[in-house]
């Protein structure tokens, strides 16, 4: 698998652009996490914005996963997307 940097939409700070590709905007995770903060007082932002990071590529680290697995494949319905989003 190959992780690339980049610029994703609003709120993506992870994107699995194929079997073997992520691309990660490290840049967002700080902002989309800091909503959180409220509820995580005693954890320090930064580990706030390590943690956010680090479950987005899990989460489309699995997708990826899913998608060279043949039982599963690259969703062509509802039903595979279905799949690998309950997966990640």
């Amino acid at each position: 698998m190959t992780l690339a940097a980049g610029s994703l939409g609003k709120n993506v700070i992870a994107e699995a652009n194929s079997s073997t590709l992520m691309t990660v905007d490290v840049k967002q995770a700080s902002s989309l996490s800091a909503m959180f903060q409220q509820y995580n007082p005693s954890m320090s932002s930064q580990k706030l914005t390590n943690a956010f990071g680090a479950e987005a590529l899990a989460h489309e680290g699995q997708h990826q996963l899913d998608y060279q697995n043949p039982k599963i494949g690259y969703p062509a319905d509802r039903k595979t997307e279905h799949t690998t989003e309950m997966n990640a």
